[in-house]
């Protein structure tokens, strides 16, 4: 049974869940705005020059770097599952080093040079796995019941630091490579007190690791001994900090910092002094690695580029697919109105994300005059007045609706306390008078309110310790979302009836085919997308009341799917995903340099 009354004010600390910006796939990134909390000394630095080293169009994931600065190791779906491949970035050259059905992911170079590390699913949970790239022999390293991640090296190339254990009582370890593939050495726990952790990287020191975790109900990076003592804690801040890398002399540490639904790479001194971002794109950037070559401390990291290729609408009787924006919007989420003539999108206006509208009919365009930095997720009202949305300023993404008669837009969720922002895509009541959302609360959790279209207190469709998101509205009132609820690593599309109280009902079974954005039809009809390891690639899928789904494989890297009023058209976005790779020199950029001495222009980006 839901609760009557919230248990705890949204945005509030609370326990469990997935998080969206963790998990690739869950969650759409919408901008890398500004940072929220940035803390005085940085908004006085200018970014650092940052520099392309490669990318992989196949849509990867996890990346790391050979101490020279030359290789890129990448968690690729070159070939449809998740294998490992070596890119040569001198050359452009791709050589496959894993090929197995399962997942191979989070490789882990060694500062030798010799192996890789890295996460498998051979033996059907997460295991750690060691690479030998001599003879590109694996040798599986760890067995445990639980998911074992996060391999990362000692300096001498001997040690690994992992996370492990049950959900929510996670602790690190660390385990010594024997010599013989015949001799076990055991792993040794390292915090005491098994919690809410993630991930690891061992202090140059060799008896120290800096490691992340999320007690505080954010991602706090702290420093801790090899006994598990607190030797310090790096930040504490408002924001979810995560996968921390440490410089080679010991000062700085790099990581990843996610506010307002997106992710940039940020530094900090090691005594938690001083702290400034390095990157801020339209992408996510995530997962940063400090090495050091030719006397240079250089930080490499991984782009997700999430970008629209075109908007398309699908006829089910004819089975045709028309283009109606064109890549060069880089249009994403778009929605019809009543009648599917006026056609409204997110564009990609080169510094920000705006609203405009396409009427079909005629080809006109135009774009709403929003306050908002940026603006994404429209969704037409039911009799067409208005349109609401998502509006970032200062980072923070908020519910707003745009009266479409006197111009007027109106924020719906500024006094509501979401620290995290609000996710799309978001959806009106039949009636008109209410709209849904979901919302991170809490790290790895995400629940899904209700809130009056005039304004008013914020409702809990879902309030438990699972991800629900991107919620939409049948014509009975019921809430389609899509959800982790089925335990794991899984998605599932869950039905909630927010009148009668009770729990939520699956609707497709929870499994590790990732499905999204589910929106119902006037039939009865469902339609959502899917991401097919197979094709590498989104689709569509299309149900039938009664029937089994089919995928729509005309629109090929299909997301956001909608029906119109008709039920006779589909609208999608056709979205390309890859991953870029990049490396930023750290030695003119330490915090408490003179900054104003450097010659190159701040934030540019070179190739």
């Amino acid at each position: 049974m839901q609760s009557e009354a919230p248990k705890t004010p949204p945005g509030r600390r609370r326990e469990g869940g997935i998080f969206a910006a963790i998990l690739p796939g869950l969650a759409c990134v919408l901008t890398a705005g500004p940072a929220a909390g940035v803390a005085p000394e940085a908004e006085a630095r200018p970014l650092p020059p940052i520099r392309m080293v490669g990318q992989d169009i196949h849509g990867g994931t996890d990346a790391t770097i050979s101490p020279d600065g030359r290789y890129i190791v990448v968690s690729s779906r070159r070939t449809g599952n998740l294998d490992l491949w070596m890119l040569d970035t001198k050359f452009g050259r791709w050589r496959q080093l894993t090929s197995d059905p399962a997942d191979d992911i989070e490789p882990q170079w060694s500062p030798d040079g010799r192996n890789i590390a890295y996460t498998s699913t051979r033996s059907g949970n997460k295991d750690i796995w060691w690479l030998k790239l001599e003879n590109l022999e694996s040798r599986q390293l760890t067995d445990s019941a639980h998911d074992d991640e996060y391999p990362s090296w000692a300096h001498d190339s001997r040690r690994i630091v992992f996370t492990t254990g049950a959900w929510k009582q996670r602790h690190f370890m660390v385990a010594t490579i024997a010599s013989s593939p015949d001799q076990e050495i055991p792993a040794r726990r390292v915090n005491r007190d098994a919690g809410h952790v993630g991930a690891c990287s061992f202090h140059p020191d060799g008896e120290s690791l800096v490691c992340h975790d999320y007690e505080t109900g954010f991602g706090d990076i702290v420093h801790l001994s090899l006994d598990g003592g607190l030797i310090r804690k790096i930040t504490d801040g408002q924001s979810w900090d995560y996968k921390p890398s440490v410089s080679a002399d010991g000062s700085l540490v790099s990581f990843t910092r996610i506010a307002g639904g997106s992710s940039a790479i940020w530094v900090k001194r090691i005594d938690g002094e001083i702290e400034y971002p390095v990157t801020s794109s339209l992408s996510n950037d995530r997962w940063p690695f400090f090495y050091r070559h030719r006397d240079r401390d250089y930080i490499f990291f991984h782009r997700l580029v999430h970008r629209g290729s075109s908007i398309s609408v699908y006829d089910r009787q004819t089975g045709r697919t028309t283009q109606i924006v064109e890549s060069a919007e880089r249009p994403l989420q778009a929605a019809f109105d009543s009648r599917a003539d006026r056609v409204a999108y997110c564009a990609d206006a080169g510094s920000k994300q705006e609203i405009r509208i396409l009427r079909r009919s005629t080809g006109e365009r135009s774009t709403l005059p929003l306050p908002a930095e940026n603006a994404c997720y429209p969704r037409w009202s039911p009799d067409d007045s208005a349109i609401a949305y998502l509006g970032s300023s200062g980072g923070t993404w908020h519910l707003s609706v745009y009266e479409m008669d006197g111009g007027e837009a109106r924020t719906l969720t500024q006094d509501a306390d979401f620290p995290n922002g609000i996710l799309g895509p978001i959806d009106w009541s039949p009636g008109g008078d209410r709209l849904v959302f979901a919302a991170n609360v809490a790290p790895y959790e995400s629940n899904l309110f209700m809130i009056d279209a005039a304004g008013g207190d914020v409702e809990y469709v879902t309030d438990d310790d699972w991800y629900d998101e991107s919620p939409s509205l049948d014509a009975d009132g019921n809430v389609l979302f899509m959800s982790t609820r089925g335990g794991g690593w899984t998605w599932g599309l869950f039905r909630a009836s927010p009148a009668s109280g009770e729990a939520p009902v699956a609707i497709t079974r929870p499994d590790y085919v990732e499905k999204n954005f589910l929106r119902p039809g006037p039939g009865g009809e469902l339609t959502w997308s899917e991401y097919r390891m197979c094709d590498a690639t989104h689709f569509v899928a299309l149900q039938q009341r009664g029937q089994a789904p089919r995928l729509l494989r005309e629109l090929p890297g299909a997301q956001w799917p909608s029906f119109s009023k008709d039920g006779s058209e589909i609208l999608v976005t056709q979205v390309q995903n890859h991953v870029e790779f990049w490396r930023v020199a750290i030695d003119e950029f330490r915090v408490g340099a003179n900054l104003r001495s450097r010659r190159a222009h701040p934030g540019r980006a070179t190739r």
